[in-house]
């Protein structure tokens, strides 16, 4: 049996490549791969070659690669920055405890969405268009405080990253 394509060089290949991409624009990407390391090590290479600043935080079933206008501070010696070493473990709290709660706040609108019978493309435009009043609703009802906006677009982002095909465009 054929492995799939997430799971072969020429998948990690593509998913590094994308997720350096989206990282350098500016938005979160995440990379299914349940080897996360492998993942990691790919989109750090990638990352290097492309003189793009990224940081990555394992998931459930692969990787978050978030860009650098997530970082608080930027380390005064630059370079790579990755949740997995002591190199930028002063923010690690912080940011990772902002990602903890975009990724609940996701998982929540997303479960809504889902008993709704709404495809994942909706439920991304629907977080696109809530209001401050109905993410204070949101995270009141995941036991959470209001999130920033900050929080919000990275639970946009993170939506609209599990709607996409992440082999769009291989052919």
């Amino acid at each position: 049996m054929p492995r799939p394509l997430w799971a072969t060089d020429l998948g990690l290949l593509h998913a590094s490549r994308r997720a350096v991409e989206e990282a350098a624009a500016g938005r979160t990407f995440s990379v299914v791969n349940p080897d996360v390391e492998r993942a990691r090590q790919a989109v750090l290479r990638r990352a290097r070659y492309a003189g793009v600043l990224v940081r990555t935080r394992a998931i459930p079933g692969g990787l978050l690669v978030l860009p650098p206008r997530m970082f608080d501070t930027v380390p005064e010696s630059g370079g790579m920055m990755d949740a997995g070493t002591t190199e930028g473990a002063g923010m690690k709290g912080e940011i990772a405890n902002r990602v903890e709660k975009a990724m609940r706040l996701a998982d929540v609108l997303q479960g809504v969405g889902e008993r709704a019978g709404l495809p994942p493309a909706s439920v991304a435009d629907m977080a696109r268009t809530m209001s401050p009043q109905d993410w204070a609703l949101l995270a009141s009802g995941a036991g959470e405080r209001r999130p920033s906006e900050q929080t919000t677009n990275m639970v946009v982002t993170m939506l609209a990253s599990r709607a996409r095909d992440p082999f769009e465009g291989l052919a």
